[in-house]
């Protein structure tokens, strides 16, 4: 490595700010402010009629999607009033309401592809999407740089409300804005989610403090940041105990996962989904992974930060692949601090060359590497119990594959082996 490149990313290290990669100190991932429930008129204060029917559907999908017209409804409701009018309206309006657009779009999208319980139970998935769904659906994607799938962000990050805002994010103080079924499941498996973001809040924050101290050569520094880092993952593997309470594993298995799961590996899809109108595609059906925990940026920062590095194989290749649904932002942010990692700035590289002048450094490193083990060993025991062991009873309903469309289990035992390999090497 030449003086110049570490010269450049010790520059780099010390101007990031969390605003241009849209996170922020006392949020983190999940936003500078709550997520906007609904709207009803553009840019230009224009009353809009297709994005307030949008938004209808949304709001009755749990009613709808236990009868046996959810496809008839939505056309009905929907196919007629996209136009390219709409396009240029969503180009136009702020990030917090294209946020909340894609939200019921995608709520919206996946009931259409999946169907009712009634379509589920005979197995009739829907392998193409109509153009004035699969359009707007498409452009929201490409505005905020993610994919035209119901993700973790929108199913998560940006679904959620407090009932009592003046109180802090809390189990007992979130509501979930859009659901499918709907239920103490559903809402508590999605709650765990966001509080566990609750918890990472200083992540992004500790991150930047950790790269500026490296740069600074000032360990008291990184170990400070690296304890706000330990004790938030420790707060998060609190939380993920306390989904056998709020979620039923058979619950989950047999009606939360239906609708979350996307057209990658789905025995209900096995050509994957047409996006009809689409020109970026082709006319060639996509294979786009559902929503899972794996598109959150918590666990990838983490690796980042502490330079944990995985073997080039199918599960890295999966790993790297769910960055496509992560919001823009949050993507760049990681792959930031891995380049800055890699062009000499390396926290793991620091803290082994200051292994015998500091040993608390060293300490509070393995101990963020304990707390991450530790979650992912709860991730885990949570896939066997909700998915593995759970007996299938419809055909597309794998206990094979996860949401997102891979081998869950040996996908995380890889992960778990990594971690524990390095806590030796440290």
């Amino acid at each position: 490595m030449t003086p110049e490149i570490l010269m450049d990313a010790r520059s780099e290290a010390r101007s990031l700010k969390l605003a241009d990669f849209d996170l922020y100190p006392k949020r983190g991932f999940l936003g500078e402010a709550d997520p906007l429930e609904f709207f009803q008129e553009d840019i230009r204060g224009a009353h809009w009629p297709w994005v307030r029917e949008v938004q209808d559907v949304a709001n009755v999908l749990p009613k709808l999607l236990i009868t046996d017209k959810a496809r008839r409804y939505i056309t009905d409701h929907m196919g007629s009033m996209w136009s390219p009018r709409d396009g240029e309206r969503i180009i136009a309006l702020s990030s917090s309401a294209q946020h909340c657009l894609m939200r019921t779009v995608s709520f919206v999208g996946n009931a259409f592809v999946h169907g009712s319980i009634t379509d589920m139970w005979s197995g009739k998935a829907e392998a193409h999407i109509p153009e004035w769904l699969a359009v707007p659906w498409c452009l929201l994607a490409d505005q905020l740089g993610t994919t035209p799938t119901l993700s973790y962000a929108w199913y998560a990050l940006h679904n959620w409300r407090l009932a009592d805002p003046t109180q802090p994010i809390s189990l007992e103080n979130v509501m979930l804005i859009n659901n499918f079924f709907g239920g103490l499941d559903e809402e508590g498996f999605v709650k765990i989610h966001v509080v566990v973001e609750a918890a990472w809040a200083h992540l992004p924050d500790a991150t930047q403090r950790a790269l500026k101290a490296v740069s600074d050569d000032n360990p008291r520094e990184l170990e400070d940041a690296l304890l706000v880092v330990r004790d938030g993952q420790k707060a998060a593997v609190e939380t993920m105990g306390k989904m056998w309470r709020w979620c039923s594993p058979k619950v989950y298995y047999d009606r939360v996962r239906l609708h979350i799961a996307g057209w990658h590996n789905n025995p209900a899809l096995p050509n994957g989904v047409m996006y009809e109108g689409v020109e970026k595609f082709g006319g060639k059906p996509q294979q786009f992974g559902g929503e899972t925990g794996a598109q959150s940026s918590g666990i990838p920062l983490q690796y980042a930060l502490l330079d944990v590095r995985h073997e080039d194989d199918i599960f890295l290749k999966y790993l790297l692949g769910m960055r496509a649904h992560m919001p823009r932002g949050h993507r760049a942010f990681i792959e930031k601090v891995e380049a800055l990692s890699r062009n000499g700035l390396s926290i793991r590289e620091y803290v082994d060359a200051h292994r015998i002048s500091n040993h608390s450094l060293l300490r509070v490193y393995r101990q963020c590497l304990a707390a991450l083990l530790e979650f992912l060993n709860v991730h885990y025991r949570f896939v066997e119990e909700y998915i593995a062991k759970q007996e299938q009873t419809l055909p597309f309903n794998t206990t094979k594959y996860g949401t997102g469309g891979t081998h869950a289990l040996p996908y995380l035992k890889k992960h778990i082996d990594r971690i524990e390999a390095l806590v030796e090497e440290v």
